[in-house]
Parts: structure tokens; C-alpha cells; sequence
């Protein structure tokens, strides 16, 4: 799973793998508003996620929340 999620955030931010873990909205560069909402987008559709209520994508705003959110919601 996390391999997977690595993956996207690789596609999307073009990341050094090593600093996956812990990026996030203020400390990636490529991270602004519309790329946040692809990777919204492509997390519901890889992960297989029910669409992810406003609410929740506006936290969804480090690897570790987003990590945090796919599992909990496989979990269900």
C-alpha cells in the first residue's frame, strides 16, 4: 500500500523517495492546489476509495494524513 501511495506522490511532486514520508503542502514545492486535487483524485480511484467528502481532502494535506486516511477507510 505504501509502495502504491509512494508511487503517487513520486508522479505528482516529483519527490525524492527519501523525503516522501514526510512531505507535505508547505514543504513540497510542486504541491499547490490543483496537483492536491489530482492526487485527491487519483488516490479514490487507485485505492478504490468512496469520493473523499471536501471536508476531509482539505486535511489531506501530508503524506502521513494521507496515508492515515487510505487505511482507515480500506478498513471500513
Amino acid at each position: 500500500m505504501k509502495e502504491k501511495l509512494n508511487k503517487l506522490f513520486i508522479k505528482h511532486f516529483s519527490i525524492n523517495i527519501k523525503k516522501i514520508e514526510n512531505s507535505n503542502i508547505k514543504n513540497t514545492e510542486k504541491w499547490d492546489s490543483f496537483s492536491h486535487i489530482n492526487l485527491i483524485l487519483e488516490i479514490e480511484e487507485k485505492f478504490k476509495l468512496k469520493k473523499i467528502k471536501p471536508s476531509k481532502i482539505a486535511n489531506l494535506t501530508s503524506y502521513k494524513a494521507c496515508y492515515k486516511y487510505i487505511i482507515t477507510e480500506q478498513s471500513k
